[in-house]
């Protein structure tokens, strides 16, 4: 999880956190074109781990449901 958010927070200029640290190492393939939109993105993350997540300003903040 954490590479992706790393390419994520280049692409949006975003920064990701991890309410419980655990989640970085959560691991998942996916694929996303050109036209799927930042939130859709951040959707399918958290629904593939069951997460839930925040966007505020310029910050994604995912935490365990």
């Amino acid at each position: 999880m954490s590479d992706v958010c790393a390419v994520l927070a280049k692409k949006y200029r975003v920064a990701f956190h991890f309410e419980d640290q655990t989640i970085k190492d959560y691991r998942l393939t996916a694929s996303f074109s050109s036209q799927d939109t930042f939130p859709a993105i951040l959707t399918v993350l958290a629904s593939a781990n069951n997460l839930s997540y925040k966007l505020t300003d310029h910050t994604v903040v995912f935490q365990k449901m």
